[in-house]
């Protein structure tokens, strides 16, 4: 939307250093956005991790629990 306003304003005054301003605005947005991509897969990553080990934990559990002598 930031870029968006700042072309308007370009357009509206003819300023050839607002179409540099317009261009540097849209660079920056993009690196927010990939920065905000690569936050989201750290933490896909991250989840995905722990729900692992909760799995084999259970699983260890389970397996330990089936092993235990019966009746004494």
């Amino acid at each position: 939307m930031l870029d968006m306003l700042v072309i308007t304003i370009a357009v509206a005054t003819n300023a050839s250093w607002l179409s540099q301003m317009a261009l540097i605005v849209f660079l920056g947005g993009v690196a927010v956005l990939f920065g905000g991509m690569v936050l989201i897969a750290y933490e896909l990553r991250t989840s995905h991790y722990s729900i692992q080990l909760e799995v084999h934990r259970i699983c260890r559990l389970c397996r330990h629990q089936h092993t235990k002598p019966v009746g004494k």
